[in-house]
């Protein structure tokens, strides 16, 4: 592996955002923090926004923001849920970076996380997001065996944009990891901002596909803390401060019309985005309508 600089050398890359959000993270926080700000790529800069924690979460953070100069603190006076957080921390990076990734203040990463990331994504122009395996830890730092272990999702090497939105509908998964990996921030700048919705990943994933690859690292790099199992009621609880109306209807109706709507209405004017994304939009249509009738006329397991 190449040799990459170190916090307070000479720069070889712009400087690397990385953004955490949190609430009630006591237990796992000063994990998470050690493992990031021990990362042999330092060129990055932390910024954290807490979400009204009710434990000792912020003044844990508080404690490193004074030990640690690339650390940047913001909170919250009003909780807001995840959706509004992954939004707002991204609108907080005060200096455009060429990089940026979302942490989880409950996760662990490897020292080679984020210099991994780095010296892939630095290769290929045309890859908008890079991300990598992970293994699922308990509360405990124990493994959790699961099914997903063989996700293997990638397509940097479909070359047609339309071939390419089409594959991430209907082979696409592991949404979750893709998430928190590094994404080239001048292509997601021209987005939309982060979706209000259930399975927000997800749909932010499906509109990346428009601009551009998707790449995967074949080693696990981090550890993804699981303690509670998913739970759509749940999700609602934790992802907003106040759940919108229109998500007492089934969430993948919901999601087809957030999705044509950020695809294809709500975009910069350029023919052949919105063509894409109505393509995107009529595929996602008929794969979620064929789940819709699993479901809920044939009973079968999602």
């Amino acid at each position: 592996m190449n040799s990459l600089p170190k916090h307070g050398r000479k720069k070889s890359f712009k400087m690397i955002s990385l953004l955490m959000f949190t609430y009630n993270e006591q237990d796992h926080i000063r994990q998470s923090l050690e493992s990031i700000l021990s990362q042999d790529y330092q060129n990055f800069n932390l910024i954290i926004l807490d979400d009204c924690s009710t434990d000792k979460t912020y003044e844990i953070l508080k404690e490193y923001k004074h030990k640690d100069p690339r650390i940047s603190l913001y909170a919250n006076k009003m909780r807001k849920g995840y959706c509004y957080n992954y939004r707002k921390t991204f609108q907080l990076i005060n200096e455009e970076p060429q990089y940026f990734a979302w942490v989880a203040g409950h996760d662990v990463y490897t020292n080679t996380w984020l210099s991994s990331h780095v010296n892939e994504i630095s290769k290929y122009d045309e890859v908008a997001l890079i991300y990598s395996k992970s293994s699922r830890i308990d509360k405990n730092n124990q493994l959790i065996p699961h099914e997903y272990e063989s996700i293997n999702y990638f397509n940097y090497i479909i070359d047609s944009d339309f071939q390419r939105v089409k594959n991430i509908i209907w082979r696409g998964s592991g949404y979750g990891n893709m998430i928190y990996g590094l994404f080239r921030y001048s292509i997601v700048k021209q987005m939309n901002k982060f979706p209000f919705t259930l399975v927000p990943d997800m749909m932010f994933i499906f509109e990346l596909s428009k601009w551009g690859k998707i790449y995967l690292l074949p080693e696990i790099l981090w550890h993804r803390r699981f303690v509670n199992k998913y739970d759509p009621e749940r999700q609602k609880r934790v992802g907003f401060n106040k759940i919108p109306r229109y998500l007492s209807v089934n969430w993948r109706i919901v999601n087809f019309f957030i999705l044509f709507y950020r695809t294809v209405i709500s975009i910069p004017s350029q023919k052949k985005k919105r063509i894409l994304g109505l393509y995107l939009s009529c595929n996602y249509m008929f794969r979620y309508f064929i789940d819709y009738i699993k479901l809920y006329i044939f009973k079968l397991k999602y």
